[in-house]
């Protein structure tokens, strides 16, 4: 029974020594694939995060322009309001200009 404890562990190291020689032989091409795969991914990840920064860059400015469209319709009801209440005197109201100047002033930033 002793030689068959032998014989198993020369096996067992035999294959440990075998393996230990596959793996030193396909390691350096196995670890050039490995880096070859980080840099690409790596170069991914990149390209990934610059797409979604102009992405968020793009929808917060159409989100802006959004509002500024909501406050320009705003501002053009004030200002149906403030002309049905000066009557006749329209041209010369204070608060319409003022409604005129920021109208004029969201319709540049809209164009932007």
């Amino acid at each position: 029974m002793a030689k068959k404890k032998k014989k198993k562990k020369k096996r067992v190291a035999s294959q440990k020594d075998k393996l230990q020689k596959l793996i030193e032989k396909a390691w350096p091409k196995t670890k050039k694939e490995m880096d070859k795969a980080v840099k690409s991914t790596k170069e991914a990840i990149r390209r990934g995060e610059i797409y979604l920064a102009k992405l968020s860059k793009k929808g917060a400015k159409e989100a802006q322009k959004l509002s500024l469209g909501l406050q320009k319709e705003r501002l053009h009801y004030d200002l149906g309001k403030a002309v049905v209440n000066a009557g006749t005197k329209w041209k010369t109201d204070k608060k319409i200009g003022a409604l005129l100047r920021e109208i004029k002033k969201i319709n540049s930033q809209i164009k932007k």
